[in-house]
């Protein structure tokens, strides 16, 4: 994590062929000239092949996506109870093989919370002792909590690379809170930290295609003056944030570094697919499909069919509608395909728009074909996906789907949805999936898998109870557990059994017994076999991994 000061306060390829000299005395052409031409066409004819070399050659065939997940901690500032300090914690790959990887994890959440704690410490004056609070407190106008918020945002997680943002939002009091970024790229296999110059080839040439990026799409021009300078000195000092996309590298320009803070937050894209000529081989696909957030009220340029047009695409809430059923409340969603002049439609949403998190994701299948999900939360019914079809004609509303998308989206061939679900006590279930033809997600595997998270997903049983061990996937004969046995889950078809991990490592098969969602375990109820580990003092939050704010 990078705690900064704030320094402000407010492809295609064109081979030009030299047009051969002629001697106005003779009438013949000048052999040195013509040499040089042929010298030219030589040259860019090479750099023509060169380029389409490197569209062949950076490219990988698959992309295989890791399940990270992590927990939100919140804590009192001891110097200042009323400051709220939260940051993320239990930051890891759930993936086997993948133990380098996580020991970087580990290394990196403790000096976040030390550097945290340090950028606190430097700042007691700004923050303000516990009497200075009370006062504030009592005076007609009473300002906002104070806040330190550390918050992660996965760009990309699989076999090649984990990317992300150390997401800082602060606020002490004045006119407006800061958000402050630091970007992560880490090698899913050695866990080190993957250098800028390892993926680019060469700054300059990057440099260049960056900033004529941000001028022909217009965002230049409310950038400050001196923007060029600034980008120039990050790049050359490796003070950029970037991060792997699956396609491209994303750059991110924090509020007053690149333009004001009205501007907000800048993030740009630089394709591998338009520029392959800048990157190495070895980090990035190439294919037509694609998935991305779509953030409320904000319309997105995007390919909707197979050819390469892009269409503007945005989403708008009415919230907390009341139906005639005086049980059921919704939301409702207007979908606007092709900007200003395109078309509106609303829809009642099967739920509570979840303003948490990013809740509308667009999947573009390597058909063309396009969908739209939606999250959103059903009272005393948990979380569901509304899926619409996209094209550019406009929206159309597909079916539901229970769960919700984790909170980052590999692709439409592998991505995950998950659950919270009782089942052996309250804990997330996750399952990977694909994107049917049909626009609905197609589950890749029959169980689903438990999301563990240390402190609070530990079992206990409280009486003995009858388990079947497996050996290698098969079921040996029954045994009986006894009461004290420490255990976590580990997967389940959601229906019949359970299968469980004791602390010393063996393996189990519980079986279940499911009716008006009351769960049995040979006749036993769950709460009464079984107790979940609580977090203590440590108050870690209930809303875990996907469920965070992103």
């Amino acid at each position: 994590m990078k705690i900064k000061g704030i320094l402000r306060m407010s492809g295609a390829v064109t081979v030009l062929l030299a047009a051969m000299a002629c001697s106005t005395q003779n009438g013949s052409q000048s052999n040195s000239a013509l040499a040089e031409t042929s010298a030219e066409v030589s040259s860019d004819s090479e750099k023509l092949s060169e380029n389409i070399a490197a569209k062949q050659d950076i490219y990988l065939k698959e992309l295989t996506p890791l399940t990270i997940i992590y927990s939100k901690k919140e804590e009192p500032y001891p110097d200042n109870v009323s400051l709220r300090l939260s940051y993320y914690y239990g930051l890891k790959a759930e993936d086997e093989g993948y133990e380098a990887l996580n020991k970087s994890f580990a290394d990196l959440i403790e000096a976040n919370k030390k550097q945290l704690y340090s950028h606190l410490e430097s700042n007691k004056d700004i923050i303000g002792s516990e009497e200075e609070n009370a006062k504030d407190s009592s005076t007609e106008t009473v300002e906002m909590n104070k806040t330190v918020d550390l918050s992660i945002r996965i760009k990309r997680a699989d076999n090649i690379a984990v990317s992300f943002l150390n997401e800082t939002y602060e606020f002490f009091g004045g006119v407006h809170p800061v958000t402050m970024n630091e970007s992560h790229n880490f090698n899913s296999k050695t866990g080190q930290e993957i250098k800028f110059e390892e993926v680019v080839k060469d700054k300059d040439e990057f440099y260049k295609v960056l900033i004529k990026t941000l001028e022909d799409d217009g965002r230049a021009a409310d950038f400050f003056e001196d923007y060029k300078e600034t980008i120039k000195e990050e790049l050359n000092n490796n003070k950029l944030k970037w991060n792997l996309l699956d396609k491209a590298i994303e750059i991110t320009f924090d509020s007053y570094e690149v333009a004001a803070y009205a501007v907000g937050q800048t993030e740009v894209e630089i394709s591998a697919q338009e520029h392959p000529e800048l990157f190495n081989s070895g980090f990035f696909i190439n294919n037509e499909a694609y998935a991305k957030y779509l953030d409320l009220g904000d319309g997105k340029e995007l390919r909707l069919s197979a050819d390469k047009a892009k269409t503007a695409v945005s989403y708008d809430i009415a919230m907390d509608k009341l139906t005639a059923d005086a049980d059921k409340k919704f939301d409702k969603i207007s979908i606007t395909v092709g900007g200003v002049n395109g078309e509106t439609k609303e829809y009642n949403l099967s739920g509570l728009y979840n303003y948490e998190k990013k809740s509308a994701a667009v999947l573009h299948a390597e058909s063309g074909a396009t969908w739209l999900y939606i999250a959103s939360e059903k009272p005393d019914a948990g979380p569901v996906l509304d899926v619409f079809k996209l094209s550019e004609q406009g929206s159309e509303f597909v079916s539901t789907y229970e769960g919700i998308l984790w909170d980052y989206i590999s692709g439409p061939d592998n991505f995950i949805i998950y659950n919270l679900r009782n089942l052996l006590g309250r804990h997330i279930i996750y399952r990977h999936y694909s994107l049917a033809s049909d626009g609905l997600p197609a589950p890749k595997e029959e169980t689903y898998k438990y999301a563990f998270y240390e402190g609070i997903d530990k079992m206990k049983l409280k009486t003995s109870v009858k388990a079947n061990e497996l050996n290698g996937g098969a079921e040996a004969s029954e045994t009986a557990l006894p009461a004290g046995t420490v255990f976590y889950a580990v997967s389940t078809d959601g229906t019949a059994y359970c299968d469980i991990r004791t602390e010393e490592g063996k393996l189990y098969r519980l079986n279940l017994s499911i009716k008006d969602n009351n769960v049995s375990i040979n006749g036993i109820s769950q709460d009464k076999l079984m107790e979940q580990q609580s977090a203590g003092s440590d108050k870690y939050s209930e809303i875990k991994s996907g469920m965070s704010a992103n």
